[in-house]
């Protein structure tokens, strides 16, 4: 049985309570309306996940020389753009993702959260353990994953 037919005149409400959404529900619909044809939803989703993980790299970055922290910033407003844009194009153009759009956004949503994340946190990591002349590292865990080892040396008394 499909989504369709379990739920045939299932709508779900689209609520955006944050700062900005006033200036996306006036500015969103005008950029998606100006794109050229061949740009499909799929184009800015694919966009949106390259950002991020640019932006997870230049924050690394940022530790060698701050003005990657340009790059990230740069990188955030293009994530912002696909991200935001993929589903206003889908709308607009009147060709929703139905069976997959709702899982590909959260899915694309949780991939950028952590490329960022962990962009952000190893580079916060990194400065800390060079300010006191530490190591950091990844080893591998017999048990399957990864671990980050982090080793400060003690400070004399």
């Amino acid at each position: 049985m499909t989504d369709e037919e379990r739920l045939p005149d299932a709508q779900h409400e689209r609520t955006t309570p944050f700062l900005l959404a006033g200036f996306e529900r006036r500015v969103l619909p005008r950029l998606a309306g100006a794109l050229p044809a061949w740009v499909v939803p799929d184009h800015l989703t694919v966009l949106g996940l390259l950002s991020s993980t640019w932006i997870g790299i230049a924050y690394i970055l940022s530790n060698r020389n701050p003005a990657w922290l340009w790059g990230a910033s740069l990188g955030l407003v293009i994530q912002w753009y696909g991200d935001s844009l993929d589903g206003t194009l889908a709308r607009v153009r009147k060709i929703e993702r139905p069976r997959y759009g709702y899982y590909l956004d959260h899915i694309t949503d949780a991939y950028s959260t952590a490329a960022i994340g962990i962009g952000l946190g190893l580079s916060i990591v990194s400065k800390i353990v060079d300010a006191h002349a530490g190591e950091v590292w990844v080893e591998d865990n017999p048990g399957g994953g990864s671990v980050f080892v982090v080793r400060l040396p003690k400070r004399a008394r």
